[in-house]
């Protein structure tokens, strides 16, 4: 199994150190949003991954995402021009891949693959997959959204790759009450969901966040008991008791 390997940090120093320790481990790629403390422009991004790059051999991934949160700080998440992508897959040796997930991201798909053409090995989309149907027909070779429901999304894109794009819009309608609960919640949520069908043992989150009161939980219900029929991997939508 592949395993591309989260190495984003608060400097370009940290994300070099978490890089090389993932290629030692044996990591196949890496994924990082540009470091943020301090933020970084144009060039400092460039210079970012062009610094990854230096450190590993292996394929590194964009993770375009825009500021997250609001309030004083920095915040993980810069958001990056189709241009400037486009640009460093074509002059930075190891960048391979993007997962676009920032503001208009169907459209920065489609400039990007126009701009780099084969020096992109492949655009992924996130923000959960709530665009996978767009992204698809603009040339995205995948997904990364959250894990709590990745069985249904894996059969939403096997149903496009199948050519058949009706049946996905039918099965997309079923997962999109999840993902706008998804976007709701967040972290939340996603534990939440594998909490309940028996992945992990607890859905406690380390950071501070918004949480789930007794009327999220009586609409989740509502949500998972209408889903459930769609989950590849059976298990439980209630709580553990």
């Amino acid at each position: 199994m592949p395993v591309v390997v989260g190495v984003g940090a608060r400097t370009t120093q940290e994300a070099v150190r978490y890089a090389k320790f993932a290629e030692a481990e044996g990591a196949d790629a890496v994924i990082a949003m540009p470091a943020f403390d301090p933020p970084l422009d144009e060039q400092g991004c460039f210079d970012f991954y062009a610094a990854l790059s230096e450190a590993v051999t292996l394929p590194i991934y964009i993770q375009n995402h825009e500021p997250i949160g609001t309030g004083p700080g920095p915040r993980p998440g810069t958001s990056m021009t189709a241009d400037l992508m486009a640009r460093m897959l074509k002059e930075i040796p190891n960048v391979r891949y993007i997962k676009e997930e920032s503001a208009q991201t169907g459209y920065k798909i489609s400039r990007v693959l126009e701009l780099a053409g084969e020096e992109c090995w492949g655009i992924m989309g996130g923000k959960a997959g709530r665009y996978l149907l767009d992204e698809y027909r603009r040339g995205a070779c995948g997904t990364m959204p959250a894990c709590e429901s990745t069985d249904v999304h894996a059969q939403l894109w096997n149903t496009l790759d199948a050519g058949n794009e009706a049946g996905a819009r039918l099965l997309f309608k079923e997962l999109l009450p999840l993902l706008n609960y998804e976007a709701l919640f967040g972290t939340a949520v996603y534990k939440e969901v594998l909490y309940r069908r028996r992945i992990i043992a607890s859905p406690h989150k380390r950071l501070a966040g918004l949480t789930l009161d007794a009327h999220d939980h009586q609409e989740l219900d509502r949500i998972l008991e209408e889903l459930a029929p769609y989950f590849t991997v059976k298990t439980p939508t209630t709580r553990p008791s």
